[in-house]
């Protein structure tokens, strides 16, 4: 097996079963090979915003596939995620935020309720089976 394909569990059921049901959730179901397409969509994302292996990226929110995806997109990456539970209180996310020392932040409110403005990435794409994938993204 091409070590290069264990790098990302995700890229490697990507190639080797692109039509698997990945993630089900009550709104949508993702293959890998869709799946895999998403986190490389954020990647790019991330990339342009200016984060790098080893930056922090600070998500405030609730479980979601959002989420997920940021955090799988961390992980293939080597990014720190650095999720903070949006029902903390206005003075437990700062404090966090201050903690974590990050430029790079991203909640779900639309609106900057906290302050701090989000990252504008798009979750929008729906992704449609990739064939021929390389190893890495």
């Amino acid at each position: 097996m091409d070590q290069s394909m264990n790098d990302c569990p995700v890229r490697m059921q990507a190639i080797m079963q692109p039509d698997a049901i990945a993630i089900t959730s009550d709104k949508q179901q993702l293959t890998f090979a869709q799946l895999d397409q998403q986190i490389c969509d954020l990647s790019e994302q991330l990339f342009k915003l200016g984060l790098t292996s080893g930056d922090r990226l600070i998500c405030i929110a609730t479980n979601s596939l959002q989420l997920l995806l940021l955090q799988l997109t961390c992980l293939r990456h080597a990014i720190i995620f650095s999720p903070i539970n949006p029902h903390f209180s206005r003075q437990e996310i700062e404090t966090r935020i201050n903690l974590l020392a990050s430029e790079f932040i991203w909640h779900q409110q639309t609106d900057s309720a906290l302050g701090y403005p989000s990252l504008p990435l798009d979750f929008s794409r729906r992704c449609e089976p990739v064939s021929g994938l390389s190893p890495t993204c």
